[in-house]
């Protein structure tokens, strides 16, 4: 119900192994939580989607991983990544 093809694609990408972890970890919210994985939204897909199963004021969560081996470079790609969810939505 949660993964979706593109989290098992033979595609390796250096941010695949963080997010297979964060989504093991998030999982454990499936029972309060919708947790969906790397679905196409508007422009392109996101990561992690957390929608709670209640509308009772609790909020959804976009998560979008980066990958750098280079500190200067982790600005940049957090506000790429913040771009990348504002186009979606």
């Amino acid at each position: 119900e949660s993964a979706s093809v593109f989290d098992v694609s033979s595609t390796k990408k250096p941010e695949a192994f963080y997010h297979g972890f964060m989504f093991a970890l998030v999982l454990s919210l499936h029972k309060t939580h919708h947790i969906l994985s790397n679905r196409d939204s508007g422009l392109g897909r996101y990561d992690i989607l957390v929608i709670p199963k209640s509308n009772q004021g609790t909020m959804a969560v976009i998560l979008e991983f980066k990958q750098t081996d280079k500190p200067e470079e982790m600005m940049k790609l957090a506000q790429q990544a913040v771009q990348q969810i504002e186009a979606m939505y």
